[in-house]
């Protein structure tokens, strides 16, 4: 079906859009499982190209029915790697800030032992200097 409309539909997008929503439209009410939906929404999907803003407009449809009927088109393999992805990256984030919280440590402690060398330095100058002063 989805490549005979595709044919009658050459040079008249909007009316691609609308046959192709019926026909995704309708593996969902015709209730095949999770995944023969996947496919079979990707064979359509490609066959019956559409412009981009046509192609947004469908998949906000898509979005809406499936967020009515609660069946999303995306397998629970794929969510469970998209969970993944984000636990990974905030392991690799939590990573990189202790890292650059190390660095910044010993930054701050060379900081406050050069600091300390000043004022030992400065202290010195200031006994010698009261030293010089009571001797002359």
């Amino acid at each position: 079906m989805a490549h005979l409309k595709t044919k009658a539909t050459t040079g008249k997008l909007p009316q691609r859009e609308q046959w192709k929503w019926k026909l995704i439209r309708g593996l969902y009410e015709k209730e095949f499982e999770r995944e023969q939906i996947i496919k079979l929404f990707e064979i359509i999907d490609n066959m019956m190209t559409l412009s981009a803003e046509l192609q947004s407009s469908l998949e906000s449809k898509i979005k809406q029915f499936e967020e009515e009927r609660t069946m999303p088109l995306m397998s629970n393999m794929e969510l469970r790697g998209i969970e993944r992805g984000k636990e990974i990256g905030k392991e690799i984030g939590e990573l990189r800030g202790i890292e650059r919280g190390k660095e910044i440590g010993k930054e701050i402690g060379a900081l406050e032992n050069a600091r300390d060398f000043v004022k030992t330095v400065l202290q010195a100058r200031e006994h010698l200097t009261f030293a010089i002063s009571r001797n002359a």
